[in-house]
């Protein structure tokens, strides 16, 4: 094995590439040919949720993993997270000029709270449970689209991190 790839990080590398290509570009190609920022936001989450529902494994290994590659591999996965990244904000962003979302929502802490949300799904979605992976979907297009879309929070209450 390490005659073909050279070395462990290398194969890594090879695997997390092929999944990045195999399961997150499609999607994040589909969601950028959608012009309208609401429905690109749902689209992404929608597919986006349906990979990590089907395959919790793999999307562990890219949450966990990509710590362990060499700087030069790691960039070039990191430019597929920043897609993701801008995805989200740029959809967030249209919602903004449109109307939809409050101009005080700060879009890139939005964004990646999306990204958290739908990321960590794998350390507690349970395939075997009854619910399905639609109702999941669905679950969590609300949750965002509704927070990101009211404005609920009074301007004068300050949060503060210890």
């Amino acid at each position: 094995m390490f005659h073909s790839f050279g070395s462990k990080e290398r194969l890594l590398f090879l695997v997390h590439k092929h999944i990045m290509e195999k399961y997150m570009v499609p999607i994040l190609e589909k969601a950028e040919q959608e012009p309208d920022p609401e429905q690109r936001l749902r689209t992404f989450i929608h597919d986006y949720i349906g990979v990590v529902a089907r395959d919790q494994n793999t999307t562990q290994m890219l949450m966990h993993e990509a710590k362990r590659l060499l700087p030069e591999h790691y960039r070039e996965i990191f430019l597929i997270w920043r897609r993701i990244l801008s995805v989200f904000s740029g959809a967030i962003e249209g919602m903004k000029n449109e109307g939809k979302v409050p101009q005080t929502l700060n879009t890139s802490f939005a964004a990646f709270a999306a990204i958290g949300m739908c990321i960590w799904t794998p350390n507690w979605f349970d395939k075997s449970r009854p619910e399905s992976k639609g109702e999941l979907v669905d679950t969590f297009i609300k949750i965002f689209m509704a927070g990101i879309s009211a404005d609920s929070a009074p301007s004068e209450i300050r949060y503060h991190l210890f």
